[in-house]
Protein backbone atom coordinates (compact mmCIF):
# COMPACT_ATOMS: atom_id res chain seq x y z
CA UNK A 1 0.00 0.00 0.00
CA UNK A 2 1.07 3.62 -0.86
CA UNK A 3 1.78 5.62 2.02
CA UNK A 4 2.30 9.48 1.93
CA UNK A 5 4.62 11.28 4.96
CA UNK A 6 4.85 14.44 6.22
CA UNK A 7 6.19 15.84 9.91
CA UNK A 8 2.10 16.20 11.01
CA UNK A 9 0.24 14.11 8.95
CA UNK A 10 0.06 10.48 7.38
CA UNK A 11 -1.85 9.13 3.96
CA UNK A 12 -2.34 5.28 3.79
CA UNK A 13 -4.14 3.98 0.65
CA UNK A 14 -6.83 2.17 1.51
CA UNK A 15 -5.75 -0.61 -1.05
CA UNK A 16 -3.14 -1.23 -3.77
CA UNK A 17 -4.37 1.11 -6.73
CA UNK A 18 -7.06 3.09 -4.65
CA UNK A 19 -7.49 6.75 -4.98
CA UNK A 20 -8.84 6.81 -1.58
CA UNK A 21 -6.89 7.30 1.88
CA UNK A 22 -7.14 6.94 5.81
CA UNK A 23 -6.13 10.36 7.27
CA UNK A 24 -3.53 10.10 10.46
CA UNK A 25 -2.93 13.39 12.22
CA UNK A 26 -0.11 14.14 15.20
CA UNK A 27 -2.34 14.72 17.84
CA UNK A 28 -1.11 15.63 21.46
CA UNK A 29 -1.61 12.87 24.18
CA UNK A 30 -1.47 14.02 27.96
CA UNK A 31 -0.36 11.16 30.45
CA UNK A 32 -2.08 11.98 33.66
CA UNK A 33 -0.25 9.95 35.37
CA UNK A 34 3.30 11.79 34.38
CA UNK A 35 1.58 15.05 33.92
CA UNK A 36 3.31 15.36 30.38
CA UNK A 37 2.33 15.41 27.00
CA UNK A 38 3.43 13.45 24.19
CA UNK A 39 2.38 13.47 20.55
CA UNK A 40 1.42 10.51 18.24
CA UNK A 41 -0.44 9.92 15.04
CA UNK A 42 -4.89 9.13 15.41
CA UNK A 43 -6.67 8.31 12.72
CA UNK A 44 -9.60 10.81 11.98
CA UNK A 45 -10.53 9.68 8.36
CA UNK A 46 -10.82 6.37 6.30
CA UNK A 47 -11.48 6.25 3.07
CA UNK A 48 -11.17 9.96 1.75
CA UNK A 49 -9.89 11.23 -1.56
CA UNK A 50 -6.40 12.99 -1.72
CA UNK A 51 -8.04 16.65 -2.27
CA UNK A 52 -10.38 15.71 0.44
CA UNK A 53 -7.64 14.65 3.10
CA UNK A 54 -5.22 17.40 2.23
CA UNK A 55 -8.31 20.24 2.74
CA UNK A 56 -8.75 18.28 6.35
CA UNK A 57 -4.74 18.84 7.10
CA UNK A 58 -5.11 22.35 6.59
CA UNK A 59 -8.08 22.68 8.47
CA UNK A 60 -6.29 21.33 11.08
CA UNK A 61 -3.20 23.22 10.28
CA UNK A 62 -5.17 26.23 10.51
CA UNK A 63 -6.56 25.78 14.08
CA UNK A 64 -4.81 27.63 16.76
CA UNK A 65 -7.56 28.06 19.52
CA UNK A 66 -11.07 27.06 20.79
CA UNK A 67 -12.11 30.64 20.00
CA UNK A 68 -11.29 32.50 16.74
CA UNK A 69 -12.92 35.24 14.31
CA UNK A 70 -14.00 33.71 10.42
CA UNK A 71 -10.96 36.02 9.20
CA UNK A 72 -8.09 34.70 11.21
CA UNK A 73 -9.47 31.49 10.50
CA UNK A 74 -9.68 31.71 6.79
CA UNK A 75 -5.97 33.52 7.24
CA UNK A 76 -4.54 30.37 8.72
CA UNK A 77 -6.58 27.79 6.60
CA UNK A 78 -5.29 29.69 3.23
CA UNK A 79 -1.59 29.61 4.39
CA UNK A 80 -1.87 25.90 5.43
CA UNK A 81 -3.40 25.71 1.83
CA UNK A 82 -0.08 27.18 0.00
CA UNK A 83 2.04 24.99 2.29
CA UNK A 84 0.44 21.99 1.22
CA UNK A 85 0.73 22.73 -2.05
CA UNK A 86 4.51 22.99 -2.24
CA UNK A 87 4.38 19.41 -1.81
CA UNK A 88 3.47 19.13 -4.78
CA UNK A 89 1.71 15.05 -4.29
Amino acid sequence: MKQIIEKDFRLTSVSDGSIFFDLEILLPVFNKEKNETRYEFKNVAYGLPLSTALIRVAMHRSEDSEKTDLLSYIERFEEACKELEKIRI
